[in-house]
């Protein structure tokens, strides 16, 4: 052990454990402002997951009578229930043919809109338009606000008393 180690306790506080003192001060903080979200969190997902394992193995009556029936209900739905397995079937039918016509109407675009025939570049200003237009129309709508004669920037400037601030926030050079 060195002394200079062994002193620095009588000297003053150790760097380190200044260090982790800081760290469990920002724990406490981060605890306190999780917390809430936390709490939010486990009320609308963690406890109706719960509740619906829990309602798995038991029989619900509408009178609040609670019997425990274990798989019961598992065996009965996958034994007798009809309705189920049509579920089932209409599931899968839907899941092959969606991803079938998923990749294949992919492969036949991406082919169309990168193909060297006369409608491809037609067919990409058509495919890539609506992807474009929201952003066009969000820098429209930043232009109206910053517009110097009538834009909402120097409106409520005026309004608030502080028309000494208007400018041309879009023309003005700095």
């Amino acid at each position: 052990m060195r002394i200079s180690g062994w002193l620095s306790g009588f000297a003053g506080r150790n760097p380190a454990l200044a260090e982790i003192d800081a760290r469990r001060a920002g724990l406490g903080i981060l605890v306190v402002f999780l917390a809430p979200a936390l709490l939010i969190y486990a009320a609308f997902t963690i406890y109706p997951v719960l509740r619906t394992f829990y309602n798995a193995f038991h029989a619900i009556k509408p009178q609040g009578v609670v019997e425990f029936v274990g798989l019961s209900n598992f065996t009965a739905l996958l034994l007798t229930d009809s309705i189920f397995w049509k579920a089932v079937t209409n599931t899968a039918i839907f899941t092959i043919v969606a991803t079938i016509v998923d990749v294949v109407g992919g492969l036949l675009l991406a082919l169309c809109l990168f193909a060297r025939a006369p409608f491809a570049s037609l067919l990409r200003v058509v495919w890539f338009t609506p992807v474009l237009m929201s952003y066009v129309v969000v820098g429209i709508i930043w232009v109206w606000i910053y517009d110097y004669d009538w834009g909402l920037a120097n409106a409520v400037l005026h309004w608030l008393g502080l028309g000494a601030f208007e400018q041309s926030w879009l023309g003005h050079p700095s």
